[in-house]
């Protein structure tokens, strides 16, 4: 598939007004942070570490692999980390990082 014909995907972000283009074929972490957009706190960028943490609350995906522990199979808010998520639509997300759930416990 040549460049031109990869599908992109708008990101918009819950509580702001926020959207950024994405491409099919990249994880949204790294279309926020090329068109400028310092939403989220980079990491790993492996899917290890869960700072990038968001919930996907409208539109589908693709992920890559993710631990487990900061992203529970199942989970009902539909988590990711954004360095392992692809759009396959436009997408609502909001941010959901692991510092926010830690502190929710206790």
């Amino acid at each position: 598939m040549s460049p031109e014909s990869v599908p992109v995907y708008q990101i918009q972000v819950r509580d702001g007004d926020r959207a950024f283009p994405c491409r099919a074929d990249q994880d949204i972490l790294n279309a926020a942070v090329r068109a400028g957009i310092r939403i989220l706190t980079v990491g790993c960028r492996g899917g290890g570490c869960g700072i990038c943490r968001i919930a996907v609350c409208e539109g589908s995906f693709t992920a890559g692999r993710m631990s487990k522990r900061h992203v529970p199979d199942g989970s009902a808010r539909r988590l990711a980390l954004a360095c392992r998520v692809y759009p396959s639509s436009d997408l609502i997300v909001e941010l959901a990082p692991i510092q926010n759930c830690l502190t929710a416990r206790s």
